[in-house]
C-alpha cells in the first residue's frame, strides 16, 4: 500500500497497479476523488454512475463531463465509464 499526503493531515492511500472502482456523482467530492486516482493509481480504473429521471439526469451528465475530462487531461486510457440507466 502506498500513500501520498495531499495537504498536513490528509493522506490518500492506495494500491498500486490494482484495478479500483469508484462512483462519481457528477458533484466536486468525487470528481476530486477521481483526480486523485488518475493521478496515483496505475492500475486500471472504473468509473460507476447511476443514471436517473430525477432532476432529468443532469447529474449523471456532469458526470460523464467530468470523467471525459479527467481521462483527456490525464492522457489515461485505461478509465472505464459504466452508466447504468
Amino acid at each position: 500500500m502506498k500513500t501520498v499526503e495531499l495537504a498536513p493531515g490528509i493522506r490518500f492511500d492506495y494500491v498500486e497497479d490494482t484495478a479500483v472502482g469508484v462512483g462519481v456523482s457528477g458533484g466536486a467530492d468525487s470528481a476530486l476523488l477521481l483526480h486523485y486516482l488518475t493521478k496515483y493509481n496505475t492500475g486500471p480504473i472504473h468509473v460507476f454512475t447511476l443514471y436517473s429521471d430525477y432532476k432529468l439526469g443532469t447529474n449523471a451528465h456532469h458526470a460523464m463531463q467530468v470523467v471525459a475530462h479527467l481521462s483527456q487531461a490525464s492522457g489515461r486510457r485505461d478509465v472505464y465509464h459504466h452508466v447504468t440507466y
